[in-house]
């Protein structure tokens, strides 16, 4: 009696060590890895005790969309399964999965690649997973963009100081019909420098974030602000040929505004979603015809 109670406690002692033994833990970074844009970046993701291959799966999804990054099946990696906008960019450490390293190479990293990522191991037993986030440090672009940001407010704060010298320069000599030239070019470069230097700064950004329609937009603003301001002061350059430029100002703001954004739905149209994008390209040039109209209207009516 007591001989079959030990061999039922130690068959169950070796079926419990035998579980014990098959289960593995999946390790990642503790905190956030940070990466610069355009840089390349590794995702930790690995096991303390090397997997058979055989049964190995391993897989690298986007934890916020579900996207497939990357596959290794079978003993060997897939790349036919990625997302294409991982694809020829996202890489096994190959030689490394053998020994549990199942970490991630991700090359040209942009401002989609942000966010949460998860590695999950599967084997015939057990499934386990890791998470590991992406955070975008600040790169040469953003700090190209803090300083034009930053001299557009200086330049237009500082500008103030030497034209409110010359205006009172100009009282205490009572020039008042006159205007000097070194009084009209500091309004001029009150009015242009901040605005181009915004204009640049949000180009940059664009570039950044892939937001072109939105840097598009807000470059055409800033640009086209320089028109705005000038017309809103026509005594300061009096002509002609400056009343009827000054005139096109706000016209002009709204047709190149409009046809910018407009290409971009269109190009967007044709390349995300081609198949169904030809009913909408007669739309859209009906839009842009009627903006030329409207614009050739202002022109000859100027």
């Amino acid at each position: 009696m007591m001989k079959s109670k030990m061999r039922v406690f130690c068959w169950f002692l070796s079926l419990f060590c035998a579980t014990r033994t098959e289960g593995f833990a999946v390790r990642g970074p503790a905190m956030p890895v940070v990466v610069q844009l355009g840089a390349s970046v590794r995702l930790p993701c690995s096991v303390d005790t090397p997997l058979p291959l055989h049964e190995l799966e391993v897989e690298w999804t986007r934890g916020d969309s579900g996207t497939l990054v990357h596959l290794f099946q079978e003993g060997e990696s897939r790349p036919e399964s990625q997302s294409p906008a991982y694809s020829g960019r996202a890489d096994f450490f190959s030689e490394e999965i053998s020994k549990g390293n199942f970490s991630l190479l991700l090359r040209n990293v942009t401002t989609e690649d942000k966010g949460l990522y998860k590695c999950v191991v599967h084997t015939v037993h057990e499934s386990n997973e890791t998470e590991v986030t992406i955070d975008i440090g600040f790169s040469t672009w953003h700090l190209c963009v803090l300083g034009l940001t930053t001299a557009a407010a200086g330049f237009a704060v500082l500008s103030c100081i030497p034209a409110l010298l010359c205006i009172n320069k100009e009282k205490k000599e009572e020039i008042k019909e006159v205007k000097s030239n070194t009084a009209v070019l500091l309004y001029c470069l009150q009015v242009s420098v901040p605005c181009i230097l915004m204009s640049i700064a949000f180009a940059i950004w664009g570039k950044i974030e892939s937001s072109f329609a939105e840097a598009y937009t807000c470059s055409a603003i800033n640009l086209t602000r320089i028109l705005v301001i000038f017309k809103v002061a026509p005594y300061v350059l009096p002509g002609t040929c400056y009343k009827r430029f000054t005139h096109l100002a706000l016209p002009l703001e709204n047709f190149v505004i409009r046809t910018g954004v407009n290409s971009v739905v269109l190009y967007n149209l044709l390349t995300y979603q081609a198949p169904d994008a030809a009913r909408f390209l007669f739309v859209d040039s009906r839009l842009h015809l009627c903006y030329c109209t409207i614009y050739r209207q202002f022109v000859f009516q100027g």
